[in-house]
């Protein structure tokens, strides 16, 4: 899946961590990158940026820890490198604004 696909399954109507599996470790893009870090405040966000110059931010997540964090609890793994976690947290735009600017 290519980093735009990626993108485009973020979103703020929807609250759903969605995790990559990339080569070493999980990661979550943008809403997913934040909404799992309200939960789990372990990691900061990275800030990247597309070939098309689309700005992105997101969290690395070694899988060791993520199968902690995952160990009882319910997770969609909807294809071998894409996992699905519902999320009650609501989204703040304010909030993501401000964890963007770390």
């Amino acid at each position: 899946m290519k980093i735009e696909e990626k993108l485009q399954l973020q979103s703020t109507e929807s609250p759903i961590v969605y995790l990559h599996w990339e080569q070493i470790g999980w990661k979550a893009y943008n809403q997913s990158a934040w909404y799992f870090n309200q939960r789990y405040p372990t990691y900061s966000p990275l800030h990247d940026t597309t070939f098309d110059n689309v700005s992105f931010v997101y969290i690395s997540i070694p899988d060791e820890y993520l199968k902690s964090v995952l160990e009882g609890k319910s997770y969609a793994h909807i294809e071998n490198d894409l996992i699905a976690i519902d999320c009650t947290i609501p989204f703040d735009e304010e909030k993501y604004k401000e964890w963007l600017q770390q």
